[in-house]
């Protein structure tokens, strides 16, 4: 997979880190390697959450899940945290770390909790098209710059992360402050003479 375009759904190194020690979460999301078709293990980490072999390829029997009551329970224990701070919040987080083989967690200060969370919903959400959307709500649009960027960098060195089999260069994976929004279809502006188009595009 690694002398291919593309990632090939493998995990970046930073998600990998993610995970805590002990956390049954990860043997779900990740597969340690496969066999090839000559028998021989390849331990090259990749995707394994909803990965499951079709009879038809393309098509899937899986459901995609929109929202999960691990979700709901991770949402409202950030806004409890953001209204009045842990409190009765750990109930909410603690049901997922704990349904995840996981201790549970107390003493945090506010901001410590705000991170905790963030780490859980990485984790426990982790390849369900969530992850842009959490950046968006926690991050400014100049946060994000800095935090993506330095994301791209340190996965540009990583030998699993490639084009073709060539490390991608140092232009590759540069995250602008406009591309935190999407353009506007052309479609739409036409038909609205005062829409005027997000800036950067």
């Amino acid at each position: 997979p690694t002398s291919r375009p593309g990632g090939w759904n493998i995990p970046t190194n930073s998600i990998i880190a993610e995970f805590e020690a002990g956390d049954e979460r990860k043997a779900i999301a990740l597969k340690e390697g496969y066999t090839n078709k000559d028998g021989v293990f390849v331990p090259v980490q990749f995707v394994n959450k909803y990965n499951h072999v079709h009879a038809l390829e393309g098509r899937t029997d899986d459901n995609w899940p929109v929202l999960r009551y691990a979700d709901v329970l991770l949402m409202l224990a950030e806004a409890i945290n953001e209204q009045t701070g842990p409190g009765s919040a750990y109930t909410y987080i603690n049901q997922v770390r704990e349904r995840a083989g996981l201790n549970g967690l107390s003493g945090l200060t506010k901001e410590n909790f705000r991170t905790a969370i963030r780490h859980e919903r990485r984790v426990e959400l982790a390849f369900e098209n969530d992850r842009w959307f959490d950046l968006k709500r926690a991050y400014t649009s100049a946060e994000m710059v800095t935090l993506l960027n330095a994301h791209g960098t340190a996965e540009r060195a990583s030998p699993s992360v490639s084009r073709g089999g060539v490390p991608f260069s140092g232009t590759d994976y540069k995250f602008d402050a406009y591309e935190a929004l999407y353009p506007i279809p052309d479609r739409q502006i036409f038909l609205n003479e005062n829409m005027k188009q997000n800036p950067g595009y």
